[in-house]
């Protein structure tokens, strides 16, 4: 327990000096060393928040960020390439990134409050913040060139989901009864159990998607004991929205591959009283109190469901501006699609659709066309992810975190680049029979 507590107490000295090392080889060019440094510490938030008291360190993510931004520019400048590799994301992430600074002026509007435009405004810090998530899949897509580099970032995520585990499963262990589930908050420290077991309720399928594909044992053996505890995690967090999240999930598996998954969630659906831990049962069950009466976190959604409704009903197309829940103390809607129509309005609800749209569109696109186990496997199963990831934003404001979402922004892009090297494949293969084909013609003809 002493060598534990010590390689615990130096490790935010040690990734902070490796930060800075990290910082000046991205600045190089070498963008997916930062890559792979910073994502998969984005879900550790433990780690990066005892950081704070080190100089800038409360600016780490964004230094890196930074760095990792000019070493790009500076890559494609000196190789004469464009900034952005192609892809139907681009357009749509910049009419998400114009429209959301559009609704934080409104929102500002709206509140009374002075201009977003002082740097130190928590309103604009916010908004930052969020923005942060596109960033991340236009780094990645840029970027990660090859399908070595796309393994190498999936394992450093995996690295990731195994340190959470550390945390996480051993205060799941401790939780004996659902109503102490409030002292489990895995390594996101400022987001509750809720969020944990959504990031746990999403990203299993993408481990899912890629165990079922990959041929190597080694990593089967890994990613099988991950998933594993993933499930077991899940189940003992207690969150309704992420079983529903994972059903949702399941679904999508048992209609496009794995048709006998019908079998044990029809058994589930008919006998989860009975064949589920009576903890698990017991938390299903409690939506009401005695006499009919709703719970206080139902009575508390509620309440804050019909403020933002009669938000949206004022203001239906451009909503009331961005974040202004928060800033009048409602503090979170438990629903992101309520979030959307109070704040951003219909516009705003179908720009997010519209990314869940394209991403489930363009990873099913490269799971038929890819014919590396680890493509299809990595897009197949997000697939499943995007699914259980709205399914989860029904219960809670999963998306705008970026402890949770980072992972979904990564693999995004992850399946994008796919895309582009399953194109330059066919685009190859196509011009070598063209080729062929002109060869045979002059033989025969010389013949």
């Amino acid at each position: 327990m002493g060598i534990l507590r010590f390689v615990k107490s130096i490790t935010p000295f040690f990734l902070y000096a490796a930060g800075g090392i990290v910082f000046f080889i991205s600045l190089s060019g070498r963008v997916w060393v930062g890559l792979n440094f910073l994502i998969p510490l984005l879900p550790l938030q433990n780690i990066l928040e005892k950081m704070q008291i080190l100089p800038l360190g409360k600016d780490f993510a964004d230094i890196l960020l930074i760095g990792m931004i000019i070493g790009w520019m500076a890559s494609k400048a000196s190789l004469r390439e464009s900034f952005f590799s192609r892809s139907p994301f681009n357009k749509l992430i910049f009419i998400f990134f114009c429209y959301t600074l559009f609704s934080l002026w409104k929102g500002s509007f709206y509140l009374g409050a002075s201009l977003p435009l002082d740097i130190h405004d928590p309103r604009l810090q916010n908004w930052k913040n969020y923005m942060v998530l596109p960033l991340i899949f236009l780094l990645v897509l840029n970027n990660i060139r090859d399908i070595s580099g796309m393994k190498r970032m999936f394992l450093t995520m995996c690295v990731s989901m195994i340190l959470m585990n550390f945390y996480v499963v051993r205060q799941v262990s401790d939780v004996t009864a659902w109503w102490n589930r409030d002292k489990i908050s895995g390594t996101f420290v400022w987001l509750g159990v809720n969020e944990v077991a959504a990031f746990y309720a999403a990203y299993v399928f993408v481990l899912i998607g890629v165990f079922f594909f990959i041929k190597d044992k080694r990593w089967k053996i890994g990613l099988g004991w991950l998933i594993f505890i993933s499930f077991y995690c899940i189940l003992f967090m207690f969150s309704r929205g992420a079983y529903m999240a994972v059903v949702a999930g399941l679904l999508f598996i048992a209609f496009t591959r794995k048709r006998w998954l019908f079998i044990p969630l029809i058994f589930l659906f008919l006998l989860w009283h009975t064949v589920l831990p009576q903890t698990v049962v017991d938390r299903i069950q409690f939506s009401e109190r005695g006499e009919g009466t709703l719970d206080n976190s139902a009575e508390t959604r509620l309440m804050i469901w019909q403020v933002a409704m009669s938000m949206f009903s004022q203001n239906p197309i451009f909503g009331s501006g961005y974040n202004i829940l928060k800033d009048m103390g409602l503090m979170d809607t438990h629903n992101i699609y309520v979030k959307f129509l109070a704040e951003q309005g219909i516009v705003g609800l179908f720009i997010f659709l519209a990314i869940m749209f394209l991403a489930v569109r363009r990873a099913w696109r490269l799971h038929k066309r890819a014919q590396d186990p680890f493509l299809k496997g990595l897009s197949f199963g997000f697939c499943g992810c995007v699914f259980a990831f709205m399914i989860g934003n029904f219960f809670g404001e999963r998306w705008i975190h970026i402890p949770l979402s980072a992972f979904f922004w990564t693999f995004l892009g992850m399946v994008e680049r796919g895309n582009i090297i399953v194109d330059s494949e066919t685009s190859a293969n196509s011009l070598k029979k063209k080729n062929n084909a002109k060869s045979t013609y002059k033989n025969n003809s010389a013949n």
